[in-house]
């Protein structure tokens, strides 16, 4: 496991991409909106390469007080290795570094592998609120 560069850009693409149930879009998984993600967060995203290849990637950042895991995936052929809960060890543990004490994720409600996942790694869901976003063009 190492940190996260932009130069793995295109192959954590393509990770993702392989993934069920990850959201893609053209602005925040670009190039340039991953490498304005990994400026802010230069300590905290990490890849697991095996094979001469990224098999998985986990982004994390903070605002200061509270963390926020983005974009776990791990591709399926190696899957059931613990490379997920380790990369989300790591993550948290860059977090905590960093003095955060806190952390959530977003999932869709249809991401069934994912909700097992982040369920079996202690994250549990909050049935008293929906969050909200808004683009701004």
């Amino acid at each position: 496991m190492r940190l996260m560069r932009i130069e793995d850009y295109p192959e954590i693409y393509s990770l993702w991409n392989e993934c069920e149930g990850m959201d893609i879009n053209d602005i925040d998984e670009s190039r340039e909106g991953i490498h304005k993600y990994l400026k802010r967060n230069p300590l905290t995203c990490f890849v697991e390469e095996r094979d001469n290849r990224i098999v998985g990637v986990i982004m994390a950042g903070h605002d200061g007080r509270r963390g926020t895991l983005h974009h776990l995936a791990v591709a399926p052929a190696y899957r059931r290795q613990g490379i997920g809960t380790s990369l989300c060890k790591t993550a948290l543990d860059a977090l905590k570094s960093q003095g955060i004490s806190k952390a959530g994720l977003f999932i869709y409600n249809d991401n069934a592998i994912g909700k097992a996942f982040w369920k079996q790694a202690g994250f549990m869901p909050h049935e008293d609120f929906d969050y909200y976003d808004h683009l701004l063009d």
